[in-house]
């Protein structure tokens, strides 16, 4: 309708902002927890592509003092949003077996990132004081570890 109408194109004017919000978000993100690389993954973005991050994927390293249970409870216990990765192991979801599928192999990476992947939020309206208390808990739980 008209009203929906007038919200769209209001709200797409502010895309470029929004946008640029995010990748500097994700930036930021990925160049200071560079520093826990011995216990997460990070994204890599290639220089000659654009993401439109929506939330920023972080992923634990095999065989760790803890899991990801320990760090998404931590996080969340201090006001830190996190996600399963939502796209994880569709097998593992009840609704595999309502549609007929065919699976090849051991499905070995994905049901890594099932079990070990999560995501926390990026939106433009993270400011850099709550970016760096984001950075500030990755490192006081991190820090536990090291």
């Amino acid at each position: 309708n008209e009203m929906e109408g007038a919200f769209g194109i209001v709200q797409y004017k502010k895309f470029e902002s929004y946008f640029q919000k995010r990748v500097d978000l994700a930036k930021y993100y990925s160049d200071n927890f560079i520093q826990f690389s011995e216990f997460i993954e990070t994204p890599v973005v290639k220089p000659d592509t654009k993401c439109a991050w929506f939330a920023y994927p972080i992923m634990l390293k095999p065989n760790l003092p803890f899991t990801i249970k320990d760090f998404t409870n931590f996080l969340e216990a201090n006001n830190i949003e996190t996600r399963p990765i939502m796209s994880g192991d569709f097998t593992q979801h009840p609704i595999s077996n309502i549609f007929e599928h065919k699976i090849v192999g051991d499905l070995k990476n994905t049901k890594y990132i099932h079990s070990n992947a999560f995501f926390i939020g990026i939106h433009a309206g993270i400011t850099n004081e709550q970016r760096e208390y984001v950075l500030s808990k990755f490192e006081e739980f991190i820090s536990k570890f090291k």
